[in-house]
């Protein structure tokens, strides 16, 4: 949709400081993404370190999953919005 969407605006004359494009789901694989620089090595997990109330957690992470992802298969249950269209 952004495609024909782009195309549109164009004709129109918007410039393009004005057009915001929004992220509809997660993103997974964005090593996969055309616009994903090449030239960066992206390991297959990384570690996060997690502060809740002052205590420091370090949990492993898929470079394919989002934080959000990551925190909830580790049982940190985080408070946010995501997945009902308002994220916050």
């Amino acid at each position: 949709m952004y495609h024909f969407l782009d195309q549109q605006i164009q004709t129109l004359g918007v410039e393009q400081k004005w057009i915001r494009h929004e992220l509809q789901g997660e993103v997974h694989e964005p090593k996969k993404l055309p616009d994903y620089p090449a030239d960066i090595p992206v390991p297959e997990t990384v570690e996060i370190t997690v502060t809740i109330c002052d205590k420091k957690k370090t949990i492993k992470a898929s470079t394919n999953d989002t934080i959000l992802q990551s925190l909830e298969k580790n049982g940190i249950a985080a408070h946010a919005h995501c997945r009902s269209g308002e994220c916050g």
